[in-house]
């Protein structure tokens, strides 16, 4: 049976959320275990990695995040004991996940050659693009399946899954990027190959677990027909979150941009310190998904008043973790910088860096060990943001969250960044205090939105009701009254 979420502590929050914390670890681990990779077999290949995989992760990240929205579903479903309706949302993300096969493989063939015209390395970036198109359908199916899971708090299973796959692609990485015994060297297509394969096995394994037959006879992962109106319901509550996504992600590329033109000094500061914020993001992500499944559950529950507690709950973990990470960045700053500096040729724009010179590289590095707890400040203040963005999320009330995103990434962070740095010529630094700026502003944001409460009153699992689905609601629960 699924967990049972009952109340928002801290107890309740951190069994959900930390086996997502530790499998988004997994997954930037097993990210720079492949650019490690890359960049021992060439350093064109690791740029094409690092410059076509941001444009490449940026869509393939919106459209699992629209997959993603069966958690929605399936956290409000578990909450109010709809067991039976909880296999739909997930089958209808499924069809979804297959139909992202034509535009992913538009982008592939179309977009791809005019993005990266010009390029020194653009065979390369081409390549990696098109490859990470071809497997993102099975990142998409991956998001639709996990919200089965996560919304009823099994989230340990996702955990392993994701260890599963980073084990395949750890084992299969050497072999196929560097060739061993009859099997060639294939570079770049070898790293790809080797992200497919695992998503593969993972993908296999858990539809096996959906498909089992106490989950059919239960959750009712029977329900596989296509329901084009669920569909667009889905999309209209889940869209918006991944348009969000995907322009957010734009936003911060176009950040790159501005600076990008102000010198090799403004782009290792930015490279490095994107660098730090990338290396912290899965706390605040699995937090996210673990808290969008304890309000789920807590609304279906019809218990909205507990789910400040799990904001209460949630802020407590940060509280934690903010005060190590300040305590990490401020004794261990310069050992942290040195550790990017001694590879630059993993950080974004390494083509640019090598015309450092000795004396350039130590004011880029002066500037950022000064600027690491400021940048601290920021990854603590956007966790917060990720805990009300769960929330919102799990009720539905996603196109304030596009709203908001859309605002506070191009009027707070894009439009000071071009006056304050394009313009006005502002010490390098400055862009951090802007990053914060733009955090508290937009965290701000979202909790007055959150305290205000109109998300309470959003009827989501409603949208998809049938009168078919109505009886198997109405049988479900003369199940649960009978036990």
């Amino acid at each position: 049976m699924s967990l049972e979420v009952r109340d928002g502590s801290v107890k309740t929050l951190l069994t959900i959320s930390l086996p997502l914390i530790l499998s988004f670890l997994s997954m930037l681990g097993m990210l720079t275990v492949d650019r490690l990779f890359l960049a021992r077999y060439s350093t064109d290949a690791l740029s094409a990695a690092v410059s076509g995989g941001m444009t490449a992760w940026a869509l393939t990240f919106g459209g699992q995040t629209l997959t993603n929205v069966s958690g929605i579903f399936a956290a409000q479903y578990n909450g109010s004991k709809q067991y039976l309706m909880m296999g739909k949302p997930v089958w209808q993300m499924i069809w979804l996940s297959l139909f992202f096969i034509i535009p992913f493989g538009a982008a592939a063939i179309w977009f791809a050659p005019w993005a990266f015209a010009g390029s020194p390395i653009e065979t390369e970036q081409v390549l990696y693009y098109r490859l990470t198109m071809a497997i993102s359908p099975f990142m998409c199916l991956l998001g639709g399946l996990n919200g089965f899971f996560i919304g009823q708090g099994k989230t340990s299973i996702i955990t392993w899954l994701t260890l599963l796959g980073n084990l395949i692609n750890l084992i299969l990485d050497p072999i196929l990027i560097f060739g061993y015994g009859p099997v060639p060297s294939m570079g770049i297509m070898g790293a790809c190959l080797a992200t497919g394969i695992g998503l593969i096995c993972q993908n296999g394994v858990m539809l096996y677990l959906f498909l089992k037959r106490e989950n059919r006879e239960t959750f009712g992962t029977n329900e596989w027909i296509p329901d084009l109106r669920a569909v667009w319901e889905m999309v209209k509550i889940g869209g918006p979150e991944a348009l969000a996504a995907i322009l957010e992600l734009g936003a911060w590329a176009a950040l790159y941009l501005l600076l990008n033109d102000l010198g090799a000094v403004h782009i290792l500061v930015t490279s490095v310190g994107q660098s730090i914020l990338m290396s912290m993001f899965f706390f605040g992500i699995g937090l996210e998904q673990g808290i969008s499944s304890v309000s789920g559950n807590l609304i279906g529950l019809g218990r909205k008043g507990e789910v400040m507690t799990a904001f209460l709950s949630g802020c407590k973990i940060v509280a934690v973790f903010g005060i190590s990470l300040m305590a990490f960045l401020w004794l261990g700053s310069e050992w942290i910088v040195d550790l990017f500096l001694q590879d630059p040729e993993r950080l974004e724009g390494a083509e640019r860096l090598s015309s450092l010179t000795s004396e350039e590289l130590a004011i880029a590095r002066n500037y950022v060990i000064k600027s690491s707890l400021v940048i601290g400040a920021y990854i603590i203040i956007e966790n917060i943001r990720c805990l009300l963005y769960g929330i919102l999320r799990s009720a539905g009330d996603t196109f304030f969250i596009l709203v908001t995103s859309i605002a506070t990434t191009w009027l707070l962070l894009l439009a000071p960044t071009y006056l304050l740095m394009t313009l006005w010529k502002m010490p390098v630094d400055t862009s951090f205090w802007i990053w914060l700026t733009f955090a508290a502003a937009s965290t701000s944001i979202c909790y007055a939105r959150f305290a205000q409460g109109s998300w309470a009153k959003k009827q989501t699992i409603s949208l998809l009701k049938t009168r078919d689905d109505e009886a198997l609601t109405f049988s479900d629960s003369r199940t649960n009254f009978s036990h």
